[in-house]
């Protein structure tokens, strides 16, 4: 059961045909991730349709659909997730080739210790969430690009999109300007509407010197009223 507040558990999907590996791996794993039990790679696929998941788990040989054709076909509908191939020495010559050239994640020998299992799927899980963090990052990044560029379109008629990080740079530093002295100007048009009396009440109310608050009225050209 999950603790109220606590973020959602992360999916891992095992793929073996042999049921007893499937009792093994959810018991191991069934506390701290959603665990998806697959025994075949037609039903694994079929399972992780329309699902995130920060790992698949999948055995090297299986009947009809081996391990690997089950990951390649991830590889494309799950591009952050995970691949993670459980297989035999017999077959570690190959694997360690795949990984190599990224085809796969990572991998677990057969038989494993239940330990080393849990390790290399919790790094797996982690570098699937940094991933992810990343990934949001990158898109924050360029919304509050594209914001900025159309509110100096907006500012600057005939704004020119910058081409170099020079350029963006400077873009970057009048925008900083625009929105800073926009910020100054209302916060003294709101101090004087509600200090209208004079201007060393309102230099109290925003604990500022009042000889501060003359040179933003004149910065801003701003006139007092008293």
């Amino acid at each position: 059961m999950a603790i109220p507040g606590s973020p959602p558990k992360e999916s891992l999907l095992f793929v073996d045909d042999d049921i007893d590996t499937m009792d093994v791996c959810s018991r191991l794993f069934r506390d701290r991730y959603h665990v998806m039990l697959a025994q075949s790679g037609a039903d694994a696929l079929e399972r992780i349709n329309g699902q995130r998941v920060a790992a698949a788990i999948v055995d090297y040989r299986m009947p009809q659909m081996s391990g690997l054709d089950v990951l390649q076909r991830l590889q494309v509908s799950h591009p952050n997730t995970s691949r993670i191939v459980m297989t035999a020495y017999t077959d570690i010559e190959s694997v360690v080739k795949l990984t190599n050239i990224g085809r796969i994640s990572s991998f677990v020998i057969k038989p494993w210790h239940n330990n080393q299992l849990r390790l290399v799927i919790d790094r797996e899980v982690e570098v699937y969430r940094k991933n992810r963090q990343i990934a949001t990052l990158q898109r924050r990044i360029e919304r509050e690009h594209h914001t900025m560029l159309d509110l100096l379109e907006e500012l600057e008629p005939g704004f020119e999109i910058p081409q170099t990080n020079d350029e963006l740079k400077e873009v970057k530093e009048r925008l900083r300007r625009r929105v800073q002295g926009a910020a100054e100007r209302l916060f003294v048009q709101n101090l004087l509407e509600n200090h209208p009396k004079n201007i060393s009440s309102a230099a109290r109310a925003a604990n500022i010197n009042r000889t501060f608050l003359y040179r933003l009225m004149r910065r801003h050209n701003i006139n007092a009223r008293g």
